[in-house]
């Protein structure tokens, strides 16, 4: 690396960190690229990124600095610092997810591929055989949760889409759990530990940097799950261009209130049963 060649300087902070270095021997002097990692419980997922960088770079040699930018923008928000962006919105969220996922592990240890969330995928959960969309709240009353996009209640070609449905009540001292301890239950049902804990870190969850696990301690009051249909009350890009009105609109945000008795939840036992179904393999 030359002396004048300058490196990003968009790393600094509690995870990654770039630098540019001159190291000497007997025979040669130069400068390099130092990337180094300051948490130590994310050191796991900094081998791997290492990994990766050399990979790039042996096939990119003459575009070296590229090919890292290019593999570190990839992994960049695992090391974003997620106790800076972590708060409690996002704690209900995660633990309805991992409530679910708990659930699904119990019957299929490979489940948590189908956690598609932290990957920015349409679905919370999404496989083969259908998708499930989970929305958690602390509300005391009522039974209303925010919808993000014209896809999130939409369920693609033809594959049925459930919503989970979570009353969440905030508690502490050993009542109710934690959501580091769900997040250790997920990891010891998944027979993949490293997997987990890198959607947990793209999640924003990184148990150890939390500054009080108590403040995410959560007792699940009320569940229901629902069959989102064309009955179930929604937006989305296909009913509006079936009713002939063309999808010019993005960004889009909504509430959907199904306080009332309608529509119907599925019974748990059908519950069970859409779970079996979901972690079916294709025929």
């Amino acid at each position: 690396m030359k002396s004048t060649t300058r490196l990003r300087k968009d790393l600094d902070g509690p995870g990654l960190r770039l630098r540019r270095l001159p190291l000497e021997d007997d025979k040669t002097f130069g400068y390099f690229a130092d990337l180094s990692c300051h948490l130590p419980e994310l050191g796991y997922l900094f081998e791997e990124l290492v990994d990766e960088i050399v990979a790039a770079l042996a096939g990119a040699p003459k575009n070296a600095r590229r090919a890292m930018n290019d593999v570190i923008d990839r992994w960049k928000a695992l090391f974003s610092g997620p106790k800076d962006v972590f708060g409690a919105e996002k704690a209900i969220g995660l633990f309805g997810e991992l409530t679910v996922l708990a659930r699904l592990l119990a019957v299929d240890t490979s489940a948590h591929h189908s956690w598609t969330g932290p990957e920015g995928a349409a679905h919370d959960f999404e496989a083969s055989n259908g998708a499930i969309e989970v929305k958690s709240s602390t509300i005391a009353s009522g039974r209303r949760f925010r919808v993000h996009g014209l896809d999130q209640l939409d369920a693609g070609a033809g594959a049925p889409l459930h919503l989970a449905w979570f009353r969440l009540k905030r508690v502490s001292g050993a009542a109710g759990t934690g959501l580091a301890e769900l997040a250790n239950t997920v990891l010891t049902l998944a027979d993949d530990e490293q997997a987990v804990r890198r959607k947990l870190a793209a999640a924003g969850f990184v148990a150890s940097r939390l500054e009080d696990e108590d403040d995410y301690r959560f007792e699940v009051v009320e569940e229901r799950w629902y069959n989102v249909d064309s009955s179930f009350p929604r937006l989305s890009s296909a009913d509006l261009e079936r009713a002939g009105v063309e999808v010019r609109v993005t960004d889009v945000e909504y509430t959907v209130d199904i306080s009332s008795d309608l529509p119907l939840p599925l019974a748990p036992s059908a519950v069970e049963h859409r779970i079996l179904t979901l972690l079916e393999e294709p025929s």
